[in-house]
């Protein structure tokens, strides 16, 4: 039985009348309800009642949390599903809750997603996760960290990849102490209670998530974790003084187990070279040593090279990562889903990166050296509108491009117009150059 029922009347801390209209679900801290605020349908979290000393003193500084800190603080990113209004049950009941808008049907969570219920390619996923590592971007600049991160937290949409940060009241100030509630995320130092929660123990949880959603389970998570009793000893050592990666180079003592782990087995291999070596650092050097984490912006130059490495398999059509480290330990090039031989695809240089030219490949101001800036497509992959199988690199922008191609003539390419994919062809963006190769 739901803890408030439909037609229930509240009202927030600025007076506004709150009626409940429906349960939407329920969660480990409380039920969350669509209800209607002055005509407009928002979302209304509800939290269980405390049952002990601790609860009380947890809902206390929730309370003070929301009113105090969230509220007025305000979301740092338009993907925080952020707290709006402070709602007090009846006089003497001890019940609370906060407003927050309600979010689209079209997005689904990320436990949806890693329980093999959601299915997605690799651009939306890697689309994904960088929403997710420039929404903490976000957050840590604003001074805030989130604390306590789980699959609970975020949501995306299969089709685009956009995300959304959704359980946000556990939202402190940077160095905030207190105890979390999935030590599967949570920084060593914060699992035994060594240390507070900072943005460097956020670094650890944000690379656990990101792990789950291309891996599919927790980095952590090996043979150690097979004991007789999972207790709060086994789990701090699980997560705390004795962690150690599943896959770390140096110590097999936790490896995943046959049987067991069977999605990490499967899908450590296929991963770029990259993404392992970007795991590895994070997990071995960044365990235990938080300075040695990778930054959430080091993980937007990770997660974006993924994502402009993959390109389309002329055998099945699918979209596949290219690594460059394949070929120079001159192996061959194949596909991750029919195993079909693959030669390098057309792909462009720009600074130190490189993007892959296939159907779906977009270029971003971030590419041309803005911080992390998606915002929208600077250029994009267009088929010729007269020459089947002849593709251009359109201009997006308001302004003209120009290139030059091997006979040394340049050329304007004005917005709305592109410019031939060849080999060996330049083109002069403005912020920045790049330079075609093709076969």
């Amino acid at each position: 039985m739901s803890m408030l029922r439909e037609g229930a009347e509240l009202v927030t801390d600025e007076g506004d009348a709150v009626r409940v209209l429906r349960l939407l679900g329920a969660g480990g801290q409380g039920e969350v309800y669509e209800v209607s605020v002055e005509g407009r349908k928002l979302a209304l979290k509800w939290y269980y009642p405390a049952r002990d000393v601790a609860g009380m003193a947890r809902d206390q500084e929730q309370r003070v949390a929301l009113r105090d800190y969230l509220i007025p603080k305000g979301a740092p990113d338009e993907r925080f599903v952020w707290p709006l209004a402070f709602v007090e049950g009846p006089r003497g009941s001890g019940a609370f809750g906060y407003l927050m808008r309600l979010w689209e049907p079209r997005f689904q969570t990320f436990e949806r997603l890693v329980c093999g219920l959601v299915p997605v390619d690799d651009r939306t996923l890697a689309t994904a996760a960088l929403g997710v590592v420039d929404a903490f971007r976000k957050l840590h600049l604003s001074g805030a960290v989130y604390k306590d991160i789980n699959l609970g937290g975020f949501a995306f949409d299969p089709k685009t990849g956009e995300v959304l940060v959704v359980d946000n009241d556990n939202v402190r100030t940077n160095g905030t102490p207190g105890a979390i509630l999935f030590p599967g995320f949570g920084a060593p130092e914060v699992v035994t209670g060594r240390a507070p929660c900072t943005s460097v123990s956020d670094d650890h949880s944000l690379a656990v998530l990101l792990f789950y959603l291309f891996v599919r389970g927790n980095p952590l998570e090996g043979a150690r974790e097979m004991v007789n009793c999972y207790d709060l000893t086994a789990t701090r050592k699980l997560f705390g003084d004795q962690a150690l990666f599943i896959y770390d180079p140096d110590d097999e003592d936790n490896r995943p187990v046959a049987g067991v782990h069977e999605a990490v087995i499967r899908n450590w291999p296929t991963l770029t070279t990259g993404l392992r070596a970007a795991f590895t650092r994070a997990f071995t050097e960044g365990l235990h040593d938080p300075g040695r984490r990778l930054k959430d912006g080091e993980w937007v130059q990770v997660m974006s090279a993924f994502r402009d490495g993959l390109f389309e398999c002329g055998h099945c059509s699918r979209e596949t990562p290219y690594d460059r480290e394949v070929l120079k330990a001159g192996q061959q090039l194949a596909c991750a889903w029919c195993k079909g031989a693959l030669a390098p695809p057309a792909r462009i240089k720009i600074g130190r990166g490189v993007v892959m030219l296939s159907p779906k490949t977009q270029i971003f101001p971030h590419h041309l050296g803005a911080t992390a800036d998606f915002s929208a497509p600077v250029a994009a992959l267009a088929p010729h509108p007269k020459k089947r199988g002849v593709w251009g690199l359109k201009n997006l922008t308001g302004g003209p491009w120009s290139y030059q191609g091997r006979d040394g003539e340049i050329r304007t390419v004005e917005p709305g117009r592109s410019a031939p994919v060849a080999d060996g062809l330049t083109i002069n963006f403005g912020p920045a150059v790049g330079a075609i190769r093709a076969g």
